[in-house]
């Protein structure tokens, strides 16, 4: 699912990237296939380099940045994204629409109670996330 996505992304012009953790990029995906194809953001904590090959590094979730009250994410950019072209591929509205997918409407109510930090809490647990980082 994730080579099918990330493909799809890409044949309309943009750049896809993975974030997800060691745990899942080994046990849950298919590391060899997904690591040299598409750039990998890595969520590796506690550790003095990333585990794998990764064009950022989220080395932690408790930086301090003047500024900036409570903890930040850190994270090292090893890739020099301001000096690459964008794709030369369009993004375009008329791409023919994947057709196996079922269309499903989900309503939510949010209720927040004070001193709730979304932030904290959203991504603890969860291993991997894909999608576009522009």
């Amino acid at each position: 699912m994730v080579i099918a996505f990330c493909d799809r992304i890409k044949s309309v012009g943009y750049r896809p990237m993975l974030y997800c953790n060691p745990n899942w990029l080994c046990n849950y995906l298919h590391k060899d296939k997904l690591i040299n194809k598409y750039d990998i953001w890595l969520a590796n904590w506690g550790v003095s380099a990333p585990s794998y090959n990764c064009a950022i590094w989220h080395y932690s979730e408790n930086g301090s940045v003047p500024g900036i009250s409570g903890s930040v994410d850190m994270n090292w950019i090893f890739k020099d994204y301001t000096s690459t072209k964008p794709s030369t591929v369009k993004p375009s509205t008329s791409t023919k629409p994947i057709t196996n997918v079922k269309s499903v409407d989900y309503s939510v109510k949010v209720t927040a109670q004070a001193g709730l930090n979304v932030r904290k809490r959203a991504g603890t647990n969860l291993g991997t996330f894909f999608g576009i980082h522009i």
